[in-house]
């Protein structure tokens, strides 16, 4: 029963603010008033699910059904619980709302950069353009560092802020301050972009919160191997919540491969890297120049393959969809070295074959399902390299360690289906004594060496550093260039261990200048090389990585030293730049992962969380 009093009512008693109906009032003075509200009492007894009451100062009719809102506060419920999960899950994210005083401070932080470095102006109104940001937003990019302002950071840098240490000392000691050589997924590194920015976020805050000098409290590069695409998210991401990256300062780069091919030189090319700083990542002539390079490496592995397969009578099954499993640097196709790396492919998946075949043939039972080659293959992914990095096989012979990985992976399947036993366990252990015969390992060898490119014919899949100068020149003409880890420069040199013998890369002419003059061959190509990227890039080479964190313990100090020597020379005056060149899930170290010891002994929990393997 539904009774409307609004207009019923002409009583002026005053109803108390704090009840919602006067149940509890004395009876109303005009007895059509009283009927009324026993007549209201009565609708409410009958039917709980409507209640009709009156407010005597809106006059508003109000209808309240329990059941809807009952139903409303499960489904609000049900909904926050929703939102509460995806929230975790990193699938939804907080819209944040900047303050004025938020966004002033983001303003005021790039004005000072732009008045300081004005070259940079059109660096970010170029990089907001790219993502879409409307004029005036550029401030939302006042993380990233444009060129000259890098350059006289790198000047106001010393190699003690470079330092990691062996023992993570320069992370105890808060003085590890840059890194500009790093690699996300985007290339062969293990930390997505968001991941390896939220990193970086939450050291360098923690610097700013123990350290005030003029010096940002943490600068860090993303300079993936021969691609942009890292940088190109980095920079969205930065835009939509720059208040978060303050205190992070963030280098736009790429790790790009570059023979140097002179025959007045070099017999063979001498392959380095030189790592870009400061590099537009949107820019048109840069980006299709690299995925012109990746393309050409993808079908000179696919023409390897093909190759082999054929040589080996079609009994192995070479793809390339196993490749992309295999390693990273396959996968995304970077790097100078994914042919080596294919033969790699090629020697292990022939063996892996092979060992799935006598597993199949004397281990199975006749009437059980047999091991998938490919399906276990791919499924183990890049976990051999990850171990290889570990340290797992550090004093094994490296034919010895390919076994011994596969032998333990194959184990736990066959234990896992209940099929090894003390009963086959000899006849398995003998599978993995196998080795490929020295015949298919020439066959492989060979075919990589012809696949290789040469100072006559690169096949597109080496670039020269002036190929990569141009291509700059033609596109925004922003950033620079310096020799990535100079003392792993490839001097292609060979040791022919028959002979006893090691034979210089340098032509003939080359080494009797060296010997006419006494110098040194090794030293005087690297100058050649140096003088080279000096007089053929109009400006753009200008640094050396001298500060390199991740050297391997054996490397020459000779050689570290004549490195900085040559970018110390007058004709070259390169600046001192540095990195950990880190690919595991951390910016501390390169290829190891960081143990549990060194997480707790550097307070790192909330930093790498994620560093640990699962």
């Amino acid at each position: 029963m539904k009774i409307n009093v609004i207009n019923l009512i002409n009583s002026p008693k005053k109803y108390s603010s704090r009840s919602s109906y006067p149940i509890n009032k004395p009876a109303l003075k005009s007895s059509t008033s009283s009927s009324i509200f026993n007549e209201f009492q009565t609708s409410y007894n009958q039917n709980t699910n409507t209640v009709n009451f009156i407010n005597n100062n809106s006059k508003k009719k109000f209808k309240i059904n329990l059941k809807l809102v009952l139903i409303s506060a499960v489904a609000l419920a049900a909904g926050i619980l929703l939102l509460t999960k995806l929230f975790k899950q990193g699938k939804i994210k907080p819209e944040v709302k900047k303050t004025d005083e938020t966004i002033e401070f983001l303003k005021t932080k790039y004005n000072n950069i732009i008045n300081e470095f004005p070259e940079d102006k059109q660096y970010y109104e170029t990089l907001a353009k790219s993502i879409g940001l409307n004029p005036g937003e550029e401030f939302k990019l006042s993380s990233v560092v444009g060129s000259k302002q890098l350059e006289k950071l790198i000047n106001n840098f010393t190699m003690q802020d470079f330092t990691v240490g062996k023992n993570l000392e320069g992370v105890k000691n808060n003085i590890y301050r840059v890194n500009l050589h790093n690699h996300t997924q985007a290339s062969d590194g293990k930390l997505s972009v968001e991941a390896f920015l939220e990193q970086s976020r939450k050291w360098a805050d923690r610097i700013a919160s123990k350290v005030n000098d003029n010096k940002p409290a943490f600068t860090i590069g993303i300079t993936d191997h021969d691609t942009l695409d890292g940088c190109k998210q980095a920079v969205k991401i930065i835009s939509e919540n720059p208040d978060k990256y303050k205190n992070l300062s963030v280098v736009l780069g790429s790790e790009i491969s570059v023979s140097y091919i002179n025959p007045k030189d070099v017999i063979r090319p001498v392959n380095f890297e030189l790592i870009g700083y400061g590099l537009n990542p949107f820019d048109e002539e840069l980006n299709k120049l690299l995925d012109n390079l990746k393309n050409s490496r993808l079908n000179a592995i696919i023409d390897l393959l093909n190759n082999c397969k054929e040589k080996f009578g079609f009994k192995y099954d070479f793809n390339i969809e196993d490749t992309k499993f295999f390693h990273a640097n396959l996968k995304n196709v970077r790097t100078n070295g994914v042919l080596n790396l294919a033969g790699e492919y090629l020697e292990h998946k022939a063996l892996f074959t092979e060992f799935i075949n006598s597993i199949n043939s004397k281990i199975i039972p006749a009437n059980a399902q047999k091991l998938d080659t490919n399906k276990i293959f791919r499924s183990l992914g890049d976990e051999f390299y990850m171990q290889l990095d570990s340290g797992k096989f550090a004093n094994i012979d490296r034919n010895k360690y390919i076994s011994s990985f596969y032998k333990d992976v194959l184990s736990k399947i066959l234990k896992e289906r209940n099929i090894l036993n003390n009963g086959n366990i000899s006849e398995f252990n003998k599978i993995f004594d196998m080795t490929l015969s020295s015949n298919d390992i020439s066959i492989i060898k060979t075919a990589v060496e012809n696949a290789l490119p040469t100072i006559n014919k690169t096949n597109g899949i080496i670039i020269e550093p002036s190929q990569l100068f141009e291509a700059m020149e033609k596109g925004t003409k922003t950033g620079f260039f310096g020799m990535a880890h100079p003392a792993l420069i490839q001097l292609n040199g060979k040791f022919d261990k028959i002979a006893n013998n090691y034979s210089h890369n340098s032509s003939p002419e080359r080494l009797q200048y060296c010997k006419d003059r006494y110098f040194n061959c090794e030293e005087n190509l690297v100058y050649r090389v140096f003088d080279y990227l000096k007089k053929t890039s109009n400006g753009l080479f200008k640094a050396s990585e001298i500060n390199y964190q991740s050297y391997n313990s054996d490397m020459s100090e000779h050689w570290k030293k004549y490195m900085q020597e040559i970018a110390d020379k007058p004709e070259f005056r390169l600046l001192h730049t540095g990195g950990v060149d880190c690919h595991k899930p951390s910016i501390f170290k390169k290829h190891k992962f960081l143990s549990l010891q060194e997480i707790a002994e550097n307070n790192l929990e909330d930093i790498v969380k994620d560093s640990l393997r699962k």
